[in-house]
């Protein structure tokens, strides 16, 4: 009787194309990765670019009309936005600059206001009477900043001397005689002289009331016309005085932050998700 023939083909077994499909993924996968960090490089480059080129735009505006536009739209205008002069807009700015990173969000910017009058200090004159200061500005939205200024601190109170009631200055510090716990001669203290109580009107409109004072620093939003008066009455503290600014978008001190959240989206982030800076890279 004859035998059966025994199967003698070299086809490959079960295990062995389990093996082989698992390098070729495994491959595939390698490959992927070095061509999505490729995709990624590429995109961070043209975003660094694209907002090299803007930045470049904005300069030039500046260059052209004294300060940076609002948005960053403005600089595609044909017509000059508000609060920029017809004679010196020379739009549109950075024509075929998109203004869509690569991950396709809009370049975030900025401008941060400059000082358009300011810094100067106050304080309460006997009898109290208003300081008036005229300024010139570019009509639009602006912001006051005042700043009450402290006394020193780790002042040495020094062995009191009698005085005549009649000469007697306003009390400047907290002392206790004696006692645990007291505040005497030689004690070191922190005395504060805070401006507690003022007004201050722009253009004939009260701006701060006097219970906004002695709460820390007030900052609040104004509007600025071309020509500007500032009236300043401090009537509280006559030790003590107060830094007044007012700053304005459209000022040759303005700057602006200018960029792209990159492939997150969000702030912040490492590698791929790092956020692209003009003058940080």
């Amino acid at each position: 009787m004859k035998k059966p023939e025994r199967n003698t083909s070299t086809g490959m077994t079960l295990m062995e194309l389990l093996v082989g499909v698992g390098i070729i993924i495994t491959l595939a996968s390698i490959a992927g990765s070095r061509i999505r960090g490729l995709v990624q490089r590429a995109k961070i480059s043209a975003a660094e670019t694209t907002v090299d080129y803007i930045a470049l735009s904005l300069n030039t505006i500046k260059n052209d009309a004294g300060f940076y536009p609002a948005e960053l739209s403005d600089m595609n205008q044909v017509n000059p936005p508000e609060g920029f002069k017809a004679k010196n807009w020379y739009g549109p700015y950075g024509q075929g600059l998109s203004l869509t990173d690569p991950w396709n969000n809009p370049y975030f910017y900025q401008v941060t206001e400059g000082i358009v009058c300011g810094p100067d200090i106050y304080k309460r004159y006997a009898p109290p009477h208003t300081d008036t200061i005229n300024f010139s500005a570019i009509e639009g939205k602006g912001t006051i900043i005042v700043t009450s200024t402290e006394g020193a601190s780790g002042m040495k109170l020094p062995k009191p001397k009698p005085k005549p009631k009649h000469l007697a200055e306003p009390t400047l510090f907290s002392e206790k005689a004696g006692g645990k716990g007291g505040k005497g001669p030689g004690t070191t203290v922190k005395k504060e002289k805070v401006i507690t109580a003022g007004r201050i009107w722009l253009n004939g409109v009260e701006i701060i009331s006097p219970n906004e004072f002695g709460k820390g620093t007030i900052t609040k939003s104004i509007f600025l016309s071309s020509d500007n008066k500032l009236e300043i009455r401090v009537t509280s503290n006559p030790v003590g005085t107060m830094t007044i600014k007012i700053t304005s978008p459209f000022s040759t001190d303005s700057t602006f932050t200018l960029g792209s959240y990159g492939r997150d989206k969000n702030s912040g982030g490492t590698k791929w998700d790092a956020d692209i800076i003009y003058g940080e890279s």
